[in-house]
């Protein structure tokens, strides 16, 4: 597993997501700017966004088993969040009309 370090990099990436209000996440094949990355989006996510999140990961890992690496559901955020290769992460959030 490698030190996970925040990015502004990836953090300004995900502000520009989010400042288009799209309610999907973005085509990592077609959209250059997202070429390669993962991404968790959460659409009103309530009050407690940081709760939300852990919600959504601890959720998700409930589905996902590591001896075969599937899921028995959805649980492709898990799997982002906690992949050995995964170095960085940035955040950024909007309210949406």
């Amino acid at each position: 597993m490698q030190e996970l370090k925040y990015s502004d990099d990836l953090a300004g990436k995900a502000n520009k997501y989010v400042a288009g209000c799209k309610a999907t996440k973005p085509n990592t094949e077609s959209e250059a700017d997202y070429a390669g990355l993962g991404m968790t989006t959460l659409t009103n996510p309530g009050d407690d966004l940081k709760k939300a999140i852990l919600d959504t990961y601890n959720d998700e890992g409930k589905n996902y088993d590591y001896g075969s690496n599937n899921c028995s559901g959805t649980c492709d955020n898990y799997k982002q969040a906690v992949w050995a290769n995964t170095t960085e992460v940035g955040c950024a959030k909007n309210e949406c009309p």
